[in-house]
């Protein structure tokens, strides 16, 4: 990684792979309500069923 954060190499492996992450935002209290691992998958997860660390990145 270089000195402004972006990767300069790549290791090749099996790793985990790439693919999308859905968050659901709660209107009412303005948070974070639950994800689902795919566009594809039924299971939604809500906050209080499997915690995640969520944060937004703000470089304005």
């Amino acid at each position: 990684m270089d000195a402004t954060g972006n990767v300069t190499d790549w290791a090749t492996g099996t790793g985990v792979g790439y693919g999308y992450m859905i968050f659901y935002s709660d209107n009412t209290m303005g948070g974070f309500a639950g994800y689902r691992w795919s566009v594809n998958s039924s299971s939604v997860y809500s906050a209080e069923q499997r915690w995640m660390p969520v944060g937004r990145v703000f470089l304005g």
